[in-house]
């Protein structure tokens, strides 16, 4: 059962392949290309001759292009998973614009396995939600990650819906307010042992500087 688990994780097979980097390429926002130990941040997009990644306009002329045959790895996520695979470059075709190799295979993994950084009861990490009568309520975070949070509310004072979207703004110490909209994924009852009920939510939109930002500080979290 374990090797059948593992090897639904991956994609091997040429044409899943490529229909999924067709697919993935329309739908994600951002690729992290890891080459020679830095992390460069744009797009991508699959063409005949492999997968043409582009430097993010606020970073071009910033970065220093690769040499030819070194290899990389990219990651980049959906809605529910991330992925991630290895490649090299074949050309540049300008200095912000790559041409790699299509890869062989590429992994899948659910982004909850991700890094998360538990935030109950440290004091002034919240998330403020907006609700549809134009009132507000402010929530403690319970933990973070790169593609959402989990918060607490009380059930008696203010009312989140699994399957609603809200808009929200996170405030971390250090970081600032990062404005998102908060999908309610699931409701969790945490009585009798609080008082209160932890929605889990995922991030439906966030700005490529926001997500920056959160990747940064959920990375180097040592609390």
């Amino acid at each position: 059962m374990a090797t059948q688990q593992l090897a639904s994780m991956w994609l091997r097979r040429p044409d899943e392949v490529r229909a999924h980097l067709e697919f993935a390429s329309d739908k994600v926002q951002v690729m992290v290309l890891g080459v020679g130990g830095r992390q460069v941040f744009g797009r991508f997009d699959l063409v005949a001759e492999g997968v043409r990644f582009g430097v993010h306009e606020k970073l071009a002329g910033l970065v220093v292009p690769p040499r030819l045959g070194q290899p990389v790895e990219a990651r980049y996520e959906s809605a529910s998973d991330g992925y991630l695979f290895l490649s090299e470059v074949l050309e540049i075709q300008d200095p912000s614009t790559w041409l790699l190799a299509e890869p062989a295979t590429v992994e899948r993994r659910d982004r909850r396995t991700g890094k998360r950084v538990q935030l109950v009861d440290y004091v002034g990490y919240e998330v403020v939600v907006e609700h549809p009568d134009g009132s507000s309520s402010r929530h403690p975070l319970v933990d973070l990650a790169a593609g959402g949070l989990g918060l607490l509310f009380d059930p008696e004072q203010t009312g989140l819906g699994a399957g609603e979207v809200y808009p929200a703004a996170v405030h971390l110490p250090g970081v600032g307010a990062i404005a998102v909209a908060l999908e309610v994924r699931h409701l969790r009852d945490l009585r009798p042992t609080r008082d209160s009920t932890m929605a889990g939510c995922r991030f439906r939109r966030i700005a490529y500087s926001d997500r920056m930002a959160l990747t940064r500080f959920v990375s180097g979290w040592h609390g």
